[in-house]
């Protein structure tokens, strides 16, 4: 490949995909830190100590890990023999409206 060829490459891949998963990233982490905030209603109404539910969320925690990745590349090539890549990002675009709609479930 040839140097301006890459360099090409390297722009697009720079200017299309990184501001995308950086917002993922963003989102990722938001949709984590709640579950501190949860904690405190959570262990008040249902009796829980502060160690049964840290393990609780760990083992959540865990299922992200084990589940999110893989199985976005499973559904790719199963279902829509599509590339990851676009699988990865229709997946963000129908779980981005479901967690913005969890932030105002509390209130009626």
């Amino acid at each position: 490949m040839s140097a301006e060829l890459e360099t090409r490459v390297l722009r697009k891949i720079t200017l299309r995909i990184v501001p995308f998963v950086m917002l993922l990233f963003f989102v990722s982490f938001i949709d984590h830190a709640t579950i501190g905030f949860a904690a405190l209603a959570m262990n008040k109404n249902l009796g829980l100590s502060p160690s049964v539910f840290g393990f609780g969320a760990g083992i959540f925690l865990l299922g992200y890990l084990l589940f999110e990745v893989a199985g976005i590349f499973l559904l790719g090539y199963l279902l829509f023999e599509a590339p990851p890549n676009l699988t990865l990002k229709s997946s963000a675009r129908l779980w981005i409206p479901g967690a913005v709609s969890k932030a105002d479930s509390n209130r009626c």
